[in-house]
This record gives C-alpha cells, structure tokens and sequence, in this order.
C-alpha cells in the first residue's frame, strides 16, 4: 500500500546500532522509525478505525503493537504463542 511503501523508504534511510527491524522487508533502522513504519502497516490494515472509549478518550489497542514489538526486540525478548511456564520473559502475541 502506498503509506506503507512511504514509510518504509523514510525507514531505510536511517540506520542505527543497534536497529530494530521494519516488518517484512529485513531493513533495519532507528527505534523511532521502526515504529512509525510498523504502526502505519498496522493502523493502514487496520483501515484506521476508532476505539471511543468515554474513560481514556480515543484511540487504538492497535497503537501500542509496533511500540511493543520494537522495544521487545531492543531487549531481545523472545517472542512466543503461549505464556511461558517456566516464568522466562517473552511477548505473548495478540490475535484478536
């Protein structure tokens, strides 16, 4: 899509060390670009839909995904389909 497009040539433009990981093109960044590529990946599939919330205003639990996924990666976090057990740090991955 073209926003995605957008964003990931902005990403690759800036390399860092150590980077993080733009999805699905092996490019690696700054931490801030990574993020703003990822999450507008994100949020363009999502089809920028809303979340009212009369508490906590307006937004997105989808917001905090390419933030999550990012600063996992900067504390290399393993990434996992299940809590672990054993009490090892890992991500669980969301599916909604």
């Amino acid at each position: 899509a073209g926003p995605s497009r957008i964003a990931i040539k902005l990403a690759a433009g800036v390399s860092a060390a150590p980077g993080a990981t733009v999805f699905c093109s092996g490019i690696k960044t700054s931490h801030e670009l990574a993020v703003f590529a990822n999450g507008v990946m994100i949020r363009y599939l999502d089809f920028n839909d809303a979340y009212v919330s009369q508490m906590n205003g307006a937004g997105h639990p989808s917001d905090t995904i390419a933030a999550l996924l990012t600063a996992g990666e900067l504390e290399r976090i393993p990434l996992t389909f299940e809590h672990s057990p054993r009490g090892e740090r890992s991500f669980c991955i969301l599916v909604g």
